[in-house]
């Protein structure tokens, strides 16, 4: 059977891992597996599945969202990725898994991930129903204006170099 996919984007900043999410299951027919905080310096990881020209289209527009709000650390993309690797896209700390638990005979994370490699993305869920009362419109907010970094101090003005005495 052929198995999906797995991209991975690695962004400083839930921001922007918020931004690299949005745009790269809305740029290609992918699912979002997850994201995971991955050390201490506000490194966020986002990662999806989906067929492999898919899964490339979406972490291309990724970059380029995400590197608009923060810094994209890296971008990878595994064509149909061995089993083997399965328990390390898959880990613990991965929040936003959307499979069915309750189809997961055995619960544990691995078979889990599996089952969403090889059946491919969740079945859309049925839309929920309209409000009983009309809810109040949000107000807009203004964007946020880019901060222009700090002018550089003014260069020193250098010395003449020392004349050498010749031996």
């Amino acid at each position: 059977m052929n198995r999906q996919s797995l991209g991975t984007i690695e962004v400083t900043g839930l921001p922007a891992a918020i931004e690299a999410a949005d745009v790269a299951v809305k740029a290609a027919d992918v699912t979002l597996l997850g994201t995971e905080l991955t050390d201490g310096a506000g490194m966020v990881s986002v990662k999806v599945l989906g067929e492999v020209s898919a899964v490339k289209a979406a972490m291309d527009a990724a970059r380029v969202a995400a590197a608009r709000v923060s810094r994209v650390v890296s971008v990878s993309i595994i064509a149909r990725p061995d089993e083997q690797l399965d328990d390390m896209a898959r880990s613990p700390d991965t929040v936003g898994f959307a499979a069915d638990p309750a189809a997961n005979a055995t619960g544990d994370a691995a078979s889990t991930l599996r089952m969403a490699l090889y059946a491919g993305p969740p079945a859309q869920a049925e839309p929920a129903e309209a409000p009983a009362e009309p809810v109040a419109p949000v107000e807009s907010v203004a964007p946020v204006e880019p901060v222009a970094p700090a002018a550089k101090p003014p260069a020193r003005p250098r010395r003449p170099p020392t004349p050498r005495k010749n031996p």
